[in-house]
């Protein structure tokens, strides 16, 4: 996909009316403020706490940078961007993976866990 394929949007402010005020969307700030893995791929055990402003991932190929991405996409929409499977997702000598995130947003703080086992997963959202 290139950037002359994404359609600009209208975000003018109109009057709204009652029913899409009530199912309007909106949109808030978030930062991931921690992100704790353990035994994902083939992360044994991993923490990283962001800083303000931009993060870089580096390594050699192989070292887990993609495995930390996916991670991160799990604990947002609870789904591999892969399309993989939980158990292929549980690491080496592992029955399960845990992967635990702080969200930080403009109304609150959010702590979300997900257990993942080879046929299932637990998942616990706890606000701070």
């Amino acid at each position: 996909m290139t950037f002359d394929s994404v359609r600009a949007m209208d975000v003018t402010a109109k009057e709204p009316d009652e029913a899409s005020e009530a199912n309007a969307v909106v949109p808030v700030r978030t930062v991931l403020a921690m992100a704790h893995l353990k035994n994902f791929r083939n992360l044994r055990e991993t923490l990283v706490e962001p800083s303000e402003g931009l993060n870089v991932l580096e390594g050699s190929n192989g070292h887990g940078k993609t495995n930390f991405l996916e991670a991160i996409c799990m604990l947002a929409g609870l789904r591999s961007f892969r399309g993989a499977r939980l158990g292929d997702m549980v690491g080496p000598d592992a029955q399960s993976f845990e992967l635990a995130g702080r969200v930080s947003g403009e109304r609150d703080d959010r702590v979300i866990e997900i257990t993942g086992f080879a046929r299932g997963r637990r998942v616990r959202l706890e606000d701070q």
